[in-house]
């Protein structure tokens, strides 16, 4: 998530791939991961916040998959206070044959909602 299509106040940094809220409220969070299967691997993708004292799971925001998925999709509506961090996390369960590849159509995006 290096590139961003769309981001008029600068929340969005594409060094750290990380989202800082910029005010108290409900966001609703898409990540999309398009990828290129090169070995036997299950993976998981789930959200990640940070509160100020590092990141940590959003309980219930993570999907798995297997090997026989390509584009895993992964939605959540998550409570942040304004500068509270989030983040996508893509982990390899099993690493038979270590080769993926996260494509470039990969996305990620966040809403607030109510405005």
């Amino acid at each position: 998530f290096d590139t961003e299509a769309f981001d008029t106040d600068n929340n969005y940094d594409t060094g750290t791939y990380e989202f800082t809220a910029p005010s108290d409220g409900f966001y609703a969070v898409t990540a999309q991961l398009s990828v290129v299967r090169g070995g036997d691997n299950d993976f998981e993708v789930k959200l990640q916040k940070d509160t100020g004292s590092g990141f940590s799971d959003v309980s219930g925001a993570q999907i798995r998959g297997t090997k026989n998925e390509s584009q895993p999709t992964l939605r959540r509506t998550v409570n942040m206070a304004s500068s509270d961090r989030i983040r996508v996390v893509y982990v390899m369960i099993s690493t038979v044959g270590r080769t993926e590849l996260i494509k470039a159509d990969s996305s990620f995006s966040i809403d607030k909602l109510g405005e």
